[in-house]
């Protein structure tokens, strides 16, 4: 997983406290466009890995939501 605001929690496996994992949107408009896909296919990517990882549903689904607000955001 890429380091980034979205997972900075991640490393402490699957102990965090997701209200401490808020996710910037301001920050995204300094992105190209390129940059923004790459990021969600990484989302994407996280979201399957813990599907598959049966990791805690209220994880899978921090990451659902956030992939959701992208592809709504800047999906195409």
């Amino acid at each position: 997983m890429l380091k980034s605001t979205y997972n900075r929690c991640m490393a402490k496996e699957f102990d965090i406290d997701l209200y401490d994992t808020e996710f910037d949107f301001k920050k995204l408009k300094s992105l190209s466009g390129q940059q923004i896909n790459q990021l969600m296919q990484e989302v994407h990517s996280d979201c399957e890995y813990l599907i598959q990882a049966y990791a805690p549903r209220a994880i899978i689904k921090h990451y659902h939501e956030l992939l959701s607000k992208l592809i709504k955001r800047h999906g195409h």
